[in-house]
């Protein structure tokens, strides 16, 4: 993708008494704005803690914008489309 801006997730997961348990940074070469690539983000993290066996999870996050949109279940994606940097 040419156009696209070079963005990355960072990923930390800990278990119920803050212990660590994994961490990743996934680059991203995306068209989409800051905020969808937050909720793409916090998607990643999401299954992530379901991969390794969380059943519950808290998300924490800078983007109060997409927990607010996360918190009202609405439709995460559509965000990009009246989004722009």
């Amino acid at each position: 993708m040419q156009n696209g801006k070079l963005r990355s997730a960072g990923i930390v997961i800990r278990n119920d008494k803050g212990e660590f348990r994994a961490a990743c940074s996934i680059p991203l070469q995306t068209h989409l704005s800051v905020r969808a690539t937050e909720a793409m983000a916090a998607v990643m993290g999401l299954q992530s803690a379901r991969d390794l066996g969380f059943s519950s999870v808290i998300l924490k996050m800078d983007s109060k914008a997409v927990v607010q949109m996360i918190n009202e279940d609405k439709d995460w994606y559509a965000m990009q489309l009246k989004q722009s940097d």
